[in-house]
């Protein structure tokens, strides 16, 4: 559910990493069937996005983090990762101008990894507490997250108004990394990252955005995204929605609204790129946003795509191309 561990700083570790063998690979399995395409019947009267926050309210999220990575010119694979987290989600009060105050409480996260070391498949459910592991992987950083609380408060828009919760994890990971190696770098890092006012803008795929106003078929508004990658740079993000009209889920009809994506990565002038000319070169970025009406919220949305990530060594000249392509998806259903 997050860009904690930033993307763009972990691909000067990866680029050097060897291409996963083929006996690695898994068995490729039964292509699934095409998907249907949707049927979208235009809105034409304008309506209003907006969740009908109640108090007592449960929900369940799950948040799935995936992607991939392939070098360019051979279309090796260098890693394949996914991470699914699974929140308790609870409206515990709403003020009289529709603002809530909601919880979100880590309750089970699965990760796996496949890349030239092997295959990692962990589950938390089946896990040690984390007093049991020194978290010197990203599965031992996880298990600082578990059983945690983040407070939000979030407009009926959509909106993420405030987040608290995020620093309190920061020290459970702080103390956690106590005595291992590479101790105070880790921390420098993560000190950027794993803080409320950064992930306080990375909800906006479970609660919109929305557009704010009343809307209809092909009207469009913009959001820009700014991330920082510690001793990387910073990735900026356009995304640009678009309303495309209703489409029928089993008994619900859901609004669906489009989404495209225009990036670009900025180096840190000194930072982990000093010998590269670096490009993030856009392939096909985007998503979509489902909300129901009915029920007053999102009902999933995703956002994501394939891009290249080119690095360029000044003194030489020679390009390495990775092909990435990543995913965030989430869907939101009654608790039950």
């Amino acid at each position: 559910m997050t860009r904690h561990f930033a993307l763009c700083a972990a691909i000067l570790l990866l680029m050097v990493s060897r291409p996963v063998s083929a006996e690695k690979l898994p068995a490729e399995p039964a292509k699934p069937e095409a998907p249907k395409v949707d049927e979208v019947k235009p809105i034409k009267e304008p309506i209003k996005l907006e969740w009908k926050w109640k108090k007592g309210d449960k929900l369940e999220v799950k948040f799935t983090d995936k992607r991939q990575m392939t070098r360019s010119a051979d279309e090796a694979l260098i890693s394949k990762e996914q991470t699914v987290y699974t929140l308790a989600h609870e409206v515990t009060d709403v003020d009289a101008t529709g603002v809530a105050t909601v919880t979100l409480k880590y309750e089970q996260i699965t990760y796996y990894r496949l890349d030239a070391k092997g295959e990692t498949n962990w589950d938390s459910s089946n896990q040690p507490p984390p007093d049991k592991i020194k978290p010197n992987a990203k599965i031992g950083l996880y298990l600082c997250y578990l059983n945690q609380i983040l407070t939000l408060k979030v407009a009926a828009s959509g909106e993420v108004k405030s987040l608290t919760g995020m620093n309190a994890i920061m020290d459970r990971v702080k103390i956690a990394l106590k005595g291992t190696p590479g101790e105070a770098a880790t921390i420098k890092i993560l000190d950027k990252c794993i803080i409320d006012s950064v992930f306080k803008d990375q909800l906006c795929l479970i609660y919109g955005p929305l557009p704010g106003k009343a809307a209809k078929t092909g009207d469009t508004w913009k959001q820009n995204i700014e991330v920082n990658q510690p001793t990387s740079g910073v990735t900026k993000q356009d995304l640009s929605f678009t309303l495309s009209g209703v489409v029928k889920r089993e008994k619900d009809e859901l609004v669906k609204v489009g989404l495209k994506i225009v990036q670009d990565f900025e180096a840190e002038e000194g930072g982990g790129y000093k010998d590269y000319d670096v490009a993030a070169v856009d392939k096909d970025m985007g998503g979509e946003i489902l909300f129901s009406q009915t029920k007053g919220r999102v009902h999933s949305a995703k956002r994501g795509g394939t891009f290249d990530f080119e690095l360029a060594e000044k003194k030489t000249g020679d390009k390495t191309v990775l092909t990435i392509d990543g995913w965030f998806i989430a869907d939101l259903a009654p608790r039950k």
